[in-house]
């Protein structure tokens, strides 16, 4: 059925930058397909996510995350912001792969 990731301590989850050397294993990530329009418009999510921030949409920076636990990436989420702003953040594209829901 379902492959669950056990979690010793919450210090064991990190997020770590989708750069050169692990965006393959984040373009492996997934929802459950009645999921996909809470995420995003496509799959896989993080075909668009990442697309976002080389792109940069509305002049905002878009930095991809991976979120694993120890060594094994479990899910994904994009921070969004305006360069000097105090106050405009956003997350977007945040999810737990489906094989860990």
């Amino acid at each position: 059925m379902f492959e669950y990731m056990e979690v010793s301590s919450i210090s064991d989850i990190k997020l770590k930058k989708i750069n050169a050397a692990n965006w393959r294993e984040a373009m492996q990530l997934s929802v459950h397909v009645d999921q996909e329009k809470f995420v995003a418009a496509v799959t896989p999510p993080v075909a668009i996510a990442l697309a976002k921030a080389y792109i940069r949409p509305d002049d905002k920076i878009v930095e991809p995350y991976g979120i694993y636990d120890q060594n094994q990436i479990g899910g994904f989420l994009n921070l969004h912001y305006t360069p000097e702003s105090k106050d405009d953040y956003w997350i977007f594209h945040f999810f737990i792969d489906k094989r860990f829901q």
